[in-house]
């Protein structure tokens, strides 16, 4: 008689392996019914690649690292119609990633730095790190960080924006750290019920991070649950609009690399 390859005396052969392939089956019926496997986000590195600058004020030549200096302030005829290569002319210097999908987080490293000398009370100037979904900054939804450079203060602020740069436009801001000109890594990530975790990192030499600050900013009823969105991730220097004697010369946005949690 040839030995049983079950129990002994039972039998019972391949009784268990069965039973752990049928049940494999249905968790693998169960992952694809759910949409598929869960893989674990990870934070890539992208590019600003579309440079918009005056023409009658060059500044960027789309080479990262990017130092965003503050140009010339605008003018009352200055548009902000980024796409349009005929005047109005924008009001700053910004570069722009390519389309993003699936974006759950962003980061920056680079201060927000803002020249002891500034002068005028001009809200329209500051400097921004920031996603949204219009390329052309015309609708749509965005957040970021943004350093008003007409505050006597360092403060950075996260902001929320629907329908943002046209008639109808939501704002919100919170400010979220209290040392914006200071070179660190900021972060954005993006909780699946739409919340926004905002982190501060301090870079060692050796490339390890310290974290100094962590704040959860809640997303306000009218913002749209952008976790997984598709859109872009925009650096600036924005000027003001008015025909005023407005001066940050000296003024900066640093950014020495991006990333988007994907």
């Amino acid at each position: 008689m040839k030995p049983s390859r079950g129990s002994p005396g039972t039998g019972t052969t391949h009784t268990v392996p069965r039973a752990l392939g049928i049940l494999g089956c249905l968790v693998a019926l169960l992952i694809i019914l759910n949409g598929g496997p869960a893989f674990a986000a990870s934070w890539v590195k992208t590019s600003l690649p579309n440079v918009s600058d005056r023409p009658e004020d060059p500044g960027l030549d789309g080479t990262a690292p990017y130092t965003l200096r503050w140009p010339n302030e605008g003018t009352t005829e200055s548009g902000s119609n980024d796409c349009d290569p005929t005047p109005p002319w924008k009001t700053g210097r910004r570069a722009r990633s390519e389309l993003l999908t699936g974006v759950k987080g962003i980061q920056k490293t680079g201060e927000f730095w803002k020249a002891e000398s500034s002068t005028s009370a001009d809200g329209g100037n500051h400097l921004a790190f920031f996603f949204h979904q219009d390329p052309c900054f015309g609708g749509g939804a965005e957040f970021g960080f943004t350093r008003k450079l007409n505050e006597g203060n360092a403060t950075l602020y996260f902001y929320q924006c629907g329908n943002c740069n046209i008639p109808g436009e939501l704002y919100t801001r919170t400010a979220v750290w209290s040392y914006a000109g200071s070179d660190r890594m900021y972060r954005i990530n993006l909780q699946t019920d739409g919340d926004f975790e905002i982190k501060v990192f301090l870079v060692e030499p050796g490339g390890s991070k310290q974290l100094v600050h962590a704040q959860v900013v809640t997303r306000v009823s009218w913002m749209p649950n952008m976790y997984g969105a598709s859109g872009y991730v925009t650096a600036n220097a924005h000027t003001g609009d008015a025909a005023t004697p407005d001066s940050y010369v000296g003024s900066y946005n640093q950014v020495d690399k991006v990333k988007y949690l994907h």
